[in-house]
Order: structure tokens, then C-alpha cells, then sequence
């Protein structure tokens, strides 16, 4: 029987009589039972089964289960006739066969670079085929590959088939791998099946090109083969849970020993050598360089090298001045083509082992055969690297390793304070990355206390696992670590994060987080010739712990001593060239105030808000209010001269506003000397300026999103909205204490986070629409409130401001359209006065004092959401809840399940993942 190789798109001169090579396969288990035998088909037709589904992409292995089936079948017909029955026969178990499945296994110690190997491989094929002799394919059992390690140099091409059927020696070469189980109870059945499950695998993978060589040895070669390998421990989940559990308990991967964690685990049977090698591998998996590493190009493995074809870079996340910059369909700046060797670790080339670190964002467990549980939609996966394998990652990872301290620094210039530093730097680390990008963050806390990020405007979509506050978090404890994974899916824009920790945010720790949009999706403005991050907010001298000692005990923040521009008052400086234009992303990171900004003699055109695109209006100066960011251009268009970049503070009495400025520098590259005049003056106080600012925000309805389709053709003003929920914020007093709170419920932080809350369902922790869908009058409570959500539902949210005091709501998780502001008590009357066509979309929204804002939102990110006041205080005494977006339907392309490097903590601890 031939077989059309087109169809499987493989190379054309490769031809394999399929019934042969059955026969082939099972020619050892001949002298088998027939009810083994039997046992085996039926295993076998279990597993076409099980890749049915797959017929397309997998033709040859269908096609080679198919044949081995029918052979098997041919022989128990013969059986029948003339030998007994032996109901006792043991047909193995099947489930055990990937356990042994030898993917990266090296061939005996021998060196691949040794020219005297090759020889003697060759005198060895011939001779092993002459041994098979004739007789129709019976004898030996079928040993589809050899062992890792063959000289073969990395980029030949195979020699052309030769099919002898004088004696059925089929010498069809292929680059060495071993597939090879080791001897075990009915390993008949056993290596019938694991080939078929490793051809599947094999046939996945395979692209159009050379030949495969499929090779058969003798029964005494494959024999010695086997007895020279040493079986691998398969790690399920369960045993892989025991192993982190370990870890935990001993300090960490980094200082755990190999006998220490096996005394842990207390599993009969592991030695220390099994466990050295799965610690090695999870050291891997989290061990990364200070900068960021992408990869996101093709790579190219042949015979023990890899190949990248196309450019290679890497992301520094420096200083602000040093953005990503694009050529053509790549990222500029990076190697060109090479192709470099990889030396083997641990079995498995580092390209590889770095191809595997990648997945663990789907896959929380790799180990040497890597097999992709059902639930993830991929099949099995089998990655041969001595065959030539194309793998195309296109969404890019990029790593991270960040170690949080305590430092000393100088902001206020005169005094030396303790602030949080990342990787010894305040500000911390710039990420750059661009959209689709996963972001891989191991985060090490030696601080005293427990810490955690979020990664403010970033919508998790389905995984509000990784959003970094403690309503979804458990902190990190002093002295361990947690890796973020997340993916900057479908955005574009300019965002930040910061530690979401009691008062640490007044301590630093916070930083710039930069998408840039994919080559492919055209942003509304000519590229700019760099651009520069301004991360501006109020600073005080006083440090966190003692902010925190304040509100503790019932009292209020002070005024701030100081702004900063990128952590300070006035020292920063931004350089361009005359004539040219560049791209300013500004953030308000700081604790409470609102500021104004503005650039001497220069005009601000505003291109983006919160990650989308508005309406290009031209400002003098623009007002950000705590946990917003826009980005503006700026034409350096004026005398070559220094000008002032100011910030000033807002909506505070005047004379501490004016005490309130921070001042950088734009200097021309050519400058000799500081433009003349004073600093620009401020917008006027009061609300009604900011508020018509406010207003003329307006949404590009033809600019491109993220992705490719305009960002206005959802068209949210002609939907109708399932529910109106108003949230009025109040400052009550409670128990003697200055609490805040939200329809009058001031949120208490419980010990467990409400999402493993959730997922465990553990009682008596959350309020469940305990908060009022509009205030009632009721007196001030604290509880823990949760407002329960579904998916897909389209809700408006009016948030009422009583008091004297600017707000600022933000929400995790999404955008929303901000169709109106207003002053005093809104009524549904107001609804007519509602932006239904370009309002801009945000993820945090001011309310002015005495005033409202509303925004509508379409809930379809399903998960466990924040929705707080981003005035740090205010959420650290209670103003936020939580939202709960879910559907019955649960389903990965709904939400992710708990990572499995989740930290759990309260009720939650010691429950399995």
C-alpha cells in the first residue's frame, strides 16, 4: 500500500508502504496471546480515537493506526485456530506508556562530534539490515529511531530511501531519536501504542522538507538500547503540587536541597537524582537576566542546532528616552540572522528549554515529555529537535526578574529618606513591550512586609488572577516570590503600575508600562522621533509606614511637601532636536493630588487617553488626575533654547497649589541658553475649567485599535443597559475612627482574597451585593461587599461626589466611556445631556467636588474586579468594592483557571490548585 505524501505535506520523496511498516511494528508480539493481543487493539482503536479529531493535521498517524490495527487483527483471525487462550495474560496499561517515553534522551554517552561514531554507525546500518534477513517482516520488534546523539551534521539532508524488499530491511534514514519505552509487564502492547502516540506527535510537528528516515534494527540492538536507559519519572500534577508545597516550606527553589525536598514529599520510589533534575528545570523556569528577553521569532532546530531566521532583540527597560523602535514586520535594534550552537542541558538544548519556559503561560508544568493536557485544546505536542521543526511563537514573551528593597533616596533633595526600590532604582524599571506581548515578572520581596503589584490600566482579560490587589491576591510574603504572567492583549497605550499594599505607594515602587502598537496596526499620527515618559505625583515626607501609622489611627493625610517629575522636584530633563516632534506619556502616580501639566511656549496635542485614541485637540496644558495617563506630541518648533515642562497641583487652596510645581526641562540639542520669561501660569482654579476640558475628550472613531478595526465600530450609545448602579462616596466615622466608605459600606480587607473566596467557595467572607445599587440613606457599616454581575451584561455607573474634595474612580479590568460629567445631584433627566457617539473611553475618571461623573460599560471580561477610589488613601480606608463578572458557562475562552504558582493564604491555604 502507498501512500500520497501530498496530502501530508511532507517532502515527495518520501515513500512508506504503510502496511509493510505495521507489520513491521508488530512482528514481536506474534508469539502474543491472542486475548493480549486483543486487549492491544482494543487500546489502539482508543487512541484513534482520541486523535480522531485531529484526522487532517495528522493523516500519517490515522493512517499508520489504521494499518497496525488491521494487521493485529489479521494475526489473532490466524491465532484462533490453533493456540489456547490464556485469560490471564496481562496487556499492560496503557496509561503508563508516556511515562517512559524517552523524547530527549542521550545515546549512551556517546559524543556526537566523534567522526569514529559515524563510522561505526554505518557499518552498523548495513549490517543490521543483513541480519533482519527475509521473511515477510517477521522477527524482530520495530525500533522506529535511534538514540539522541548521532554526528549527523546539523543541516544535511538525509540520504534517499532505499526499500530492499528481498529482505524487508527498510533503511528509510531519519536524524537520531530514541522513542523507545523500557522494558515493562506487556511491553508488547506498550510499544505498539507509545510509537503511534509518538508518530502523532511527530506528524504535528513535521513540515515539508527532507526525507524521514525511519529505520528498523534488530531485536538484540533494540534490546541492548533499552536496558542501557534509565526510566524518567512521569511528574503528574498532583506530584508536581507536593514538589512546590516542598519548596515553599524549605525557603525556595534557590536554597532547597534535593534530599531536603524528598524527605518532604515523603513519595515511595523518588530518588534524589529525579529530584535534582525536576529542580534544575523549575530553577530554569523562573531564573531569568535583569532585562527583558523576547522571543518571538521563528526558530529553526536541526540535528542539535537551532536556527533563527529572521532578527532576534532584546528590551532594556532603561531609561525614558529609550523607547522600542520598529523596521519593517520586526523590532529594530536586535542581532541579525546567526545561527548558533546549543549545547545540550540537562538533556534538552537551552533554545528548547527556553521554548519550553515560554508555554509554562498556558501550561504550568513542562517536563521532558511534553504532553499538553486536553483541557488546553492543543493535543499532544511532541517537540523533536533532531528533526527540522519549525515553531513560530507570535505572541512574544518578555521576562523579568525584579527584586524589591528598601534603598536610600533623596527626592526632596535635602533629606534622605527609605523609599521602595526596584532592581535598586526609584523609579522602578520601565517595561516596553508591545500589544499581544506576554509579560513574565518574577518578583522577589525583601522588603519586612508583604507586597504586591497591579498593573494599573492593563485588563487582564480573563485572568484577573494576575490584577495584583488583595481582593484577587495574596500578597507576597517578605522573603519569597511570585511571577506575574500576563499578556498586554489587544492594547496600546501608556500605563503604570505600582504596589497595591497598604500605604506603599507613597514609598515608590511605582513605574512606566509602554505598549506600542504591533507594525502591522497604523496609529493615527506620524511616528514621532522618540517619545518620553513623565511619571508626575505628590510626595511626602513622612514615609509610608508612618502615612500609614496616620490613618490608622483615625487621622487625615497631610498636605504633600513636594511633586516630582520621574522622582524628582526638578532635575529632569528631556532632549530633542529642533524641528522634529516627539511623543510625552504622562501619568499621575502619586497618592491623592491632581496636577496640571504644561511645557513652556509649546502646544500639547493630545493623541491618546488611558490607551485609546481621541480626537487630536491642541491644549495649552492638560489636568491628570491621580491614576490617569495621556500622551500628547510636542513639535520643537521654537528657538533652539531650554524650556520649562511644569506640573502643579490642583484643586487645593491656592497657596499651598502654587507651593505645589515641579519643573523639568525640554532642552534643544543645540540650546546654549534657557528661553526667557516665567514659568507658564497655571489654568484657572475651580472646577468648570477642568470640567469643559474634560468634555472636549472626544473618541476617534476612525483610528485603528489594537487591534485591526477601528476602535469607535462598537457603537456603545445604541445599546441598551440591563441595570444602573450610582456609588456616592462619604467619609463617616466609624468606631471612633475616620473610615470612607461607598453607599455608605466601608470595605474591610479580609484575610483571604475574595477571588480564592470564590473559587473555593469558602462561606461567611463575602458580603454578596451587600452594598446598596444606590444610596439609601442607611447608616455607615463596614463589610466586604461584592456585586454580583454577568458576563456580557451592559451596565451604566454613576459615581456621586458629596463632598468638597476631588474623586477619582478607576476600574480594573476594563475601559469604559465616560458620557458625562455634571455638578450637583444627578437625576435620570441627566441621561439627555449623555455623549452617545465619541465619548472618550478611560479606565479611571475624575469626579469633580459637589459633582457626578457616569460611564457605561460592557462587562465582557469575566472575573473578580476592583473597583476602588484611586486616591490611596480614600481605597485604603474603604472606599472600593468588588465586582464579580461571571457566567455559568465556565470555559477557558471565558477565564483562566487558578495559576498553579498561586500564593494561598487565610482560609485558602494548604487548598490544592
Amino acid at each position: 500500500m502507498g501512500l500520497d505524501v501530498g496530502e501530508i505535506g511532507v517532502g515527495a520523496d518520501l515513500s512508506l508502504d504503510l502496511k509493510m511498516f505495521a507489520a513491521k511494528s508488530v512482528g514481536r508480539v506474534r508469539d502474543s496471546q491472542a486475548s493480549a493481543m486483543g486487549d492491544c487493539i482494543r487500546k489502539l482503536e482508543e487512541e484513534m480515537g482520541k486523535i480522531e479529531v485531529f484526522r487532517r493535521e495528522l493523516p500519517l498517524c490515522i493512517r499508520l493506526l489504521a494499518d497496525v490495527i488491521d494487521v493485529m487483527k489479521e494475526e489473532v483471525e490466524k491465532k484462533k485456530g490453533d493456540r489456547k487462550v490464556d485469560e490471564e495474560d496481562d496487556a499492560g496499561d496503557k496509561s503508563n506508556w508516556m511515562s517512559t517515553a524517552q523524547l530527549w534522551t542521550g545515546n549512551s554517552g556517546r559524543d556526537a562530534a566523534d567522526p569514529e561514531s559515524q563510522k561505526q554507525d554505518k557499518g552498523r546500518i548495513s549490517s543490521e539490515a543483513n541480519s533482519n534477513g527475509g521473511g515477510g517482516g517477521g522477527g524482530g520488534a520495530f525500533v522506529p529511531f535511534k538514540a539522541v546523539g548521532s554526528g549527523a551534521p546539523a543541516f544535511a539532508r538525509p540520504k534517499q530511501s532505499l526499500i530492499r524488499k528481498e529482505n524487508m530491511a527498510y533503511d528509510v534514514r531519519m536524524p537520531d531519536l530514541s522513542l523507545l519505552s523500557p522494558p515493562a509487564a506487556d511491553e508488547s502492547c506498550r510499544q505498539v501504542v507509545g510509537f503511534a502516540q509518538a508518530a502523532a506527535r511527530a506528524a504535528a510537528m513535521a513540515p515539508s522538507g527532507p526525507a524521514l528516515s525511519l529505520k528498523a534494527q534488530s531485536q538484540p540492538a533494540a534490546q541492548q538500547q533499552q536496558q542501557a536507559r534509565k526510566a524518567r519519572r512521569c511528574w503528574s500534577p498532583e506530584l508536581h503540587h507536593k514538589f512546590v508545597s516542598a519548596l515553599q516550606q524549605l525557603g525556595g527553589p534557590q536554597v532547597a536541597t534535593p534530599k531536603q525536598i524528598r524527605e518532604l514529599m515523603k513519595v515511595d520510589g523518588l530518588t534524589n537524582d529525579e529530584v535534582k533534575s525536576h529542580l534544575q528545570k523549575y530553577r530554569l523556569h523562573n531564573r531569568r537576566p535583569p532585562s527583558s528577553t523576547i522571543v518571538n521569532q521563528p526558530i529553526v532546530l536541526m540535528g542539535g542546532l537551532c536556527y533563527i531566521p529572521q532578527e532576534q532583540s532584546s528590551s532594556q527597560s532603561g531609561s525614558p528616552e529609550g523607547p522600542l523602535h520598529f523596521s519593517g514586520s520586526g523590532i529594530a535594534g536586535g542581532s541579525s540572522a546567526a545561527t548558533v550552537s546549543c549545547e545540550e542541558e540537562d538533556g534538552r538544548p537551552p533554545a528548547l528549554a527556553e521554548l519550553f519556559n515560554t508555554l509554562h503561560h498556558f501550561i504550568p508544568y513542562l517536563d521532558d515529555a511534553a504532553v499538553v493536557p486536553d483541557e488546553y485544546n492543543f493535543g499532544s505536542i511532541c517537540l523533536l529537535y533532531s528533526l527540522p521543526v519549525v515553531l513560530t511563537l507570535h505572541d512574544p514573551y518578555r521576562f523579568f526578574t525584579w527584586t524589591v528593597t528598601y534603598g536610600p533616596i533623596n527626592p526632596l533633595g535635602s533629606t534622605t529618606q527609605q523609599g521602595i526600590l526596584i532592581n535598586g532604582q526609584f523609579p522602578g524599571p520601565r517595561i516596553d513591550c508591545v500589544t499581544n506581548d506576554n509579560i513574565i515578572v518574577n518578583v522577589f520581596n525583601n522588603l519586612d512586609e508583604p507586597f504586591l503589584l497591579t498593573w494599573n490600566g492593563i485588563k487582564q482579560r480573563k485572568n484577573s488572577w494576575q490584577d495584583g490587589v488583595l481582593g484577587t491576591n495574596c500578597p507576597i510574603p517578605p522573603g519569597a516570590n511570585y511571577t506575574y504572567k500576563f499578556q498586554a492583549k489587544d492594547q496600546i497605550g501608556t500605563f503604570t503600575y505600582f504596589p497595591s499594599v497598604a500605604m506603599h505607594r507613597a514609598g515608590g515602587g511605582f513605574g512606566a508600562l509602554n505598549v506600542y502598537q504591533r507594525p502591522a496596526i497604523p496609529v493615527p499620527y506620524p511616528p514621532p522621533a522618540g517619545d518620553f515618559t513623565l511619571l508626575v505625583g505628590d510626595w511626602y515626607r513622612a514615609g509610608h509606614k508612618q502615612l500609614k501609622q496616620t490613618l490608622d489611627a483615625g487621622g487625615a493625610l497631610p498636605p504633600p511637601d513636594a511633586l516630582l517629575i520621574n522622582g524628582m522636584p526638578s532635575a529632569a530633563t528631556f532632549v530633542g532636536d529642533q524641528g522634529k516632534t516627539y511623543l510625552f506619556r504622562v501619568s499621575n502616580v502619586g497618592v491623592k493630588t491632581s496636577v496640571n501639566v504644561r511645557i513652556q511656549g509649546h502646544s500639547l496635542r493630545l493623541v491618546e487617553v488611558e490607551g485609546t485614541h481621541p480626537v487630536q485637540n491642541v491644549y495649552d496644558s492638560l489636568d491628570v488626575h491621580v491614576g490617569q495617563s495621556v500622551a500628547f506630541l510636542v513639535t520643537l518648533d521654537k528657538p533652539a533654547q531650554d524650556y520649562a515642562v511644569v506640573a502643579s497641583a490642583r484643586f487645593g487652596p491656592a497657596a499651598a497649589a502654587a507651593a505645589l510645581t515641579a519643573t523639568g526641562t525640554l532642552h534643544y540639542s543645540s540650546a546654549v541658553s534657557r528661553a526667557p520669561g516665567p514659568l507658564p501660569a497655571p489654568p484657572p482654579e475651580g472646577a468648570e475649567w477642568s470640567m469643559n476640558q474634560a468634555r472636549s475628550f472626544r473618541w476617534n472613531l476612525t483610528a485603528s485599535a489594537a487591534r485591526p478595526n477601528p476602535q469607535g465600530s462598537f457603537h456603545y450609545g445604541t445599546i441598551t443597559t440591563s441595570r444602573t448602579l450610582v456609588f456616592a462616596n462619604s467619609a463617616p466615622v466609624l468606631a471612633g475612627q475616620r473610615r470612607y466608605a461607598v453607599n455608605g459600606v466601608s470595605f474591610v480587607v479580609p484575610d483571604t482574597p475574595l477571588k480564592l473566596v470564590d473559587n473555593y467557595n469558602i462561606a461567611n467572607v463575602i458580603g454578596w451585593d451587600s452594598v446598596p445599587v444606590r444610596p439609601d440613606g442607611s447608616g455607615p457599616r463596614s463589610g466586604t461587599p461584592v456585586v454580583r454581575l454577568n458576563l456580557h451584561e451592559f451596565i451604566e455607573v454613576v459615581f456621586q461626589n458629596t463632598e468638597n474634595e476631588i474623586q477619582s474612580w478607576h476600574l480594573d479590568g476594563y475601559d469604559f466611556w465616560v458620557v458625562g460629567y455634571g455638578n450637583g445631584q444627578w437625576t435620570e433627566n441627566q441621561r439627555t445631556t449623555y455623549n452617545l457617539v465619541d465619548a472618550q473611553a478611560r479606565h479611571t475618571v475624575q469626579v469633580y467636588p459637589n459633582g457626578w461623573s457616569a460611564i457605561l460599560v460592557s462587562l465582557d471580561n469575566q472575573g473578580m474586579w476592583n473597583l476602588r477610589s484611586a486616591n490611596w488613601d480614600r481605597q485604603y480606608l474603604g472606599q472600593q468594592l468588588y465586582m464579580r463578572v461571571w457566567t455559568p458557562e465556565q470555559s477557558f475562552s471565558n477565564e483562566y483557571s487558578i495559576p498553579t504558582n498561586a500564593l494561598l493564604c487565610g482560609r485558602a491555604a494548604g487548598l490544592g490548585h
